[in-house]
């Protein structure tokens, strides 16, 4: 931490200043209760407080050399009570010399004699107050630091969150896909070609945005597309897909690979154990701020649709991280049309530039 007082110019400005407000009033302190001219007065308050001007500039090293953080209070306070007696020393004496070179008088040696207790008290006055002042922007700036240093933890310690939950989303993925890509290559190698082309593009994009904590909606919708073309095939006409989104929705800032999650927990709760036709519709609207991604899915009523999974979690804890709200994700049936349904809500007034 560079000096307070000459750090910068407004800093050296203001101690000026202070030190010239002490020095009027020493001398006018004289003039009043000691009746001595106000030459003389002038000379011994501008005298007396610009070596102590200079002292208190100095007085900061002796603080940092203090570290009242490291040092034990009475080692601390016997510390700065020698250095308070050898400035006071130095003090009165550069100062008494000098003003004696330049006054010979009589009448200033009597006030001075007069003074000398006064002026004693009040440079120890003016030491205890320097220091304290220093020691108290010595605590700001170390404060501030650790609220920087505990941010920029913080921060990084989120984006190592952050990457671990979007690492759990491509490995089930991958092994998924496999899987069919595996079992088709017999059974229609022209199905497990066209997924395996798709299935490389779709890492292609994954690979290329991997660094990105938000990207657009435009962009995740192109990566739903994908995997649901890539689901299609393996599924066939058992699976409908509808996205409905305003093209106006498409700039939105919205978290990276935040909807496949969702879209894996879909097809495998909806689609793949259920023996009908499962529709799977995803869309967006606008309200209080908030984007709000729907997606539902038709779910058969006679098997047991189990709660929230690694995937719905995994979806709620980054919008927590990213956002930090707990009621960012919402999950819910309609026994009526047997759909289960899941909402995300994305606050419309955060970054979209791929900060967290």
């Amino acid at each position: 931490m560079l000096n307070p007082v000459l750090k910068n110019k407004k800093s050296r400005i203001v101690y000026l200043l202070l030190w010239v407000i002490i020095m009027m009033a020493h001398s006018f302190f004289l003039i009043f209760y000691f009746d001595l001219r106000a030459v003389y007065a002038v000379i011994d308050g501008l005298v007396y407080n610009l070596v102590y001007l200079l002292f208190g500039i100095g007085i900061w090293y002796i603080v940092r050399y203090n570290d009242f953080e490291l040092i034990k209070l009475i080692n601390l306070v016997g510390s700065h009570a020698l250095s308070a007696v050898f400035i006071l020393s130095l003090w009165l004496g550069i100062s008494g010399f000098i003003v004696g070179l330049i006054v010979k008088n009589n009448e200033y040696a009597t006030v001075a004699d007069q003074v000398f207790p006064a002026r004693t008290i009040f440079g120890i006055l003016f030491y205890a107050v320097i220091v304290l002042v220093y020691y108290l922007l010595v605590y700001y700036h170390n404060f501030k630091e650790r609220i920087r240093h505990e941010a920029h933890v913080s921060t990084r310690y989120k984006e190592a969150e952050l990457n671990a939950l979007k690492s759990q989303i491509n490995p089930h993925f991958i092994f998924n896909s496999l899987n069919s890509i595996s079992s088709m290559t017999i059974s229609d190698p022209d199905k497990a070609q066209e997924m395996i082309v798709k299935l490389s593009e779709f890492f292609r994009m994954t690979l290329k945005n991997g660094n990105l904590y938000m990207t657009t909606l435009n962009n995740e919708l192109y990566f739903s597309r994908l995997y649901f073309e890539i689901e299609k095939i393996r599924f066939g006409d058992k699976l409908e897909v509808k996205i409905e989104v305003p093209e106006s929705f498409g700039s939105i800032g919205v978290p990276h690979l935040i909807l496949q999650p969702l879209l894996e927990n879909a097809i495998k709760h909806g689609v793949q154990e259920s023996l009908d036709v499962v529709e799977v519709k995803l869309s967006a609207s606008q309200s209080d701020g908030f984007l709000l991604l729907v997606l539902k899915n038709h779910f058969d009523k006679d098997l047991n649709v189990r709660g929230e999974g690694i995937g719905l979690s995994n979806v709620r804890e980054r919008l927590r991280l990213m956002y930090g709200m707990q009621d960012l994700l919402m999950t819910g049936k309609d026994p009526d049309k047997n759909e289960y349904i899941v909402t995300i809500k994305i606050p419309l007034n955060e970054p979209e530039d791929g900060s967290i």
